[in-house]
């Protein structure tokens, strides 16, 4: 996460490059998954950089540094899709279909459903340009030009229970609807 070029812009930096020690940890399903994704103000309003500056003062490098590989799934992404799995099971979603992937969908639908499946969106979801004169000519869209996209999406859910670096409740208040605490303390809520 850095910020673009004293835009004011945060962005997500997807890319493949080696870390602090040389070591090539990380993979790209294809070579347009390799992009900047500018920030949602909904995301640093709900400490995404205050998550990160943290992380840095640590010495991190990755945003989910708790995030490993095992022998079983080699790639970072696989404990994230069964971590979301189980946060689901005790809100009594038990219907298959819906895996973290289901956000890329819900992600897609929104600018699908606004007609805007157009060359920004498919440089910002990772997917290649769909017209010739796209692919070959030109250069890919700036963090800045992509943001007015990105602040379009507005999903009507109420997020501060997920603010990083708020009190937890105690155990004694009652739950929100459609949430659960977990072992650390915290609580959670998801509405898919």
């Amino acid at each position: 996460i850095y910020e673009w070029v004293g835009s004011g812009i945060y962005v997500i930096d997807i890319n493949a490059r080696p870390n602090k020690e040389g070591r090539k940890d990380k993979e790209l399903k294809t070579k347009n998954a390799q992009r900047l994704i500018p920030i949602h103000e909904t995301l640093i309003k709900l400490g995404l950089l205050d998550y990160w500056k943290n992380l840095v003062e640590r010495g991190e490098e990755r945003l989910f540094p708790k995030l490993t590989k095992t022998t079983s799934a080699q790639k970072y992404g696989k404990s994230v899709g069964k971590c979301f799995c189980r946060m689901l099971e005790p809100l009594g979603i038990k219907d298959s279909t819906k895996t973290f992937h289901s956000l890329r969908h819900t992600f897609s639908q929104f600018y699908k459903e606004r007609n805007e499946h157009n060359e920004m969106f498919r440089q910002m979801f990772g997917h290649t340009e769909k017209f010739l004169a796209g692919r070959l000519y030109g250069s890919h869209f700036t963090p800045v030009q992509c943001y007015s996209m990105i602040s379009e999406l507005d999903y009507p859910i109420d997020v501060e229970l997920i603010r990083y670096g708020t009190e937890k409740k105690k155990k004694s208040e009652p739950l929100p609807k459609n949430s659960y605490r977990r072992a650390s303390g915290k609580v959670v809520r998801i509405i898919l």
